[in-house]
């Protein structure tokens, strides 16, 4: 999952994913039910609406801001999430950030 922002944002050029969400998806597993597990797509469409709607400075910030969205709005209990701005160094293709959060 990931979104990206570009245009007039103070961190114009940059993207965030997330690579993992911690879930308890035991319930998800025995009945093949999207209503026991996290509905990525509307964790994807709130990560992307997130990036557009908010102004960071640092990715550092981009990806604390993701990291507290996940676990507070989707209840997951820990998520790891990465955020780079591409060419933001010279002779470089990217510098990010991955982080680690939990409850």
């Amino acid at each position: 999952m990931s979104g990206s922002g570009n245009g007039s944002g103070i961190c114009p050029r940059r993207s965030v994913s997330i690579s993992d969400i911690g879930a308890d998806i035991a319930a998800a597993a025995r009945a093949g039910s999207i209503d026991d597990t996290v509905d990525y797509k509307q964790v994807s469409r709130r990560i992307a609406a997130h990036v557009q709607e908010e102004k960071y400075e640092l990715i550092e910030a981009l990806a604390e801001g993701v990291a507290a969205l996940i676990i507070g709005e989707f209840g997951a209990p820990w998520v790891r999430v990465s955020a780079e701005k591409p060419r933001a160094v010279k002779n470089t293709g990217s510098v990010g950030v991955v982080i680690e959060r939990s409850r």
